[in-house]
């Protein structure tokens, strides 16, 4: 059975697999999912999101840190490198000094095994909410394992300039996620459960795939997709979708 067919038959058989706490139980869905992919050689080249890391209290932080590396354990299991870390939204400090030096420690461990941080600022995140201020943190952090991750929606949906993406050095964009949505007037939270994909809503996809092309980023591009429609198609005709989508927004 070739590749295509292979991945098709699973997609269509709805398989899914969640590796949600309890932590304890992990490894045996890590293994399920070893055994899946390596039949078609299929890659996980994200572990997401590993919330409100950073701009806590120095206590918060030392357990924080814990729960990384516990993460970081879990993705050596998958044969992952690569973990998001979305900007705080809940509890953080205005300080970006603090901000970019527990990302730097953060990212001081992620070295320790082989790990890589993609820091992603949330459109709704307490304080770091714009594309450009997480680049700034990731900048002053100055650490080869912590970059920045981009999402087309968290920054899109807050009419921010993307032409300022050729300024972010290409291989400090560690991760690009790709979204579109329905200009709906609400507030941002919300809308982003209405996330479609690229070509179907009012962003401009193309542009941004664009100034990402002009940077020089050449790694993986993910279809962050979240709306009642998609969770109720087949498996099979939202994978062909989510294709031709990206047909679309990279040629």
């Amino acid at each position: 059975m070739g590749q295509q067919s292979y991945l098709l038959g699973l997609i269509g058989d709805g398989v899914r697999h969640s590796l949600t706490p309890p932590m304890h139980g992990q490894k045996g869905a890590a293994l399920s999912l070893r055994l899946v992919n390596r039949p078609i050689e299929l890659t996980l080249d994200l572990h997401q999101p590993f919330r409100d890391l950073e701009g806590v209290t120095e206590d918060l932080f030392v357990n924080n840190l814990a729960r990384l590396e516990a993460k970081f354990q879990l993705m050596q299991e998958l044969d992952m490198d690569l973990i998001l870390v979305p900007s705080n939204a809940g509890t953080a400090t205005i300080d970006d000094e603090v901000v970019a030096d527990q990302l730097r420690r953060a990212a001081e461990l992620a070295s320790r095994y082989n790990m890589w941080i993609a820091y992603e600022a949330l459109a709704w995140g307490t304080f770091v909410n714009t594309y450009w201020h997480s680049w700034q943190l990731v900048h002053e952090a100055n650490h080869p394992n912590l970059g920045i991750c981009l999402d087309s929606f968290h920054f899109l949906s807050r009419r921010d300039d993307p032409s300022r993406i050729t300024d972010i050095a290409g291989d400090k964009i560690f991760f690009v996620q790709q979204a579109d949505a329905p200009d709906l007037g609400m507030d941002l939270l919300p809308w982003s459960h209405h996330r479609v994909f690229p070509g179907e809503g009012s962003f401009d996809t193309v542009g941004f795939m664009a100034h990402l092309t002009a940077a020089g980023y050449s790694g993986p591009l993910s279809l962050e997709i979240f709306n009642d429609v998609f969770r109720e198609t087949v498996p099979s005709i939202t994978a062909v979708d989510g294709l031709h989508s990206l047909h679309r927004d990279v040629r």
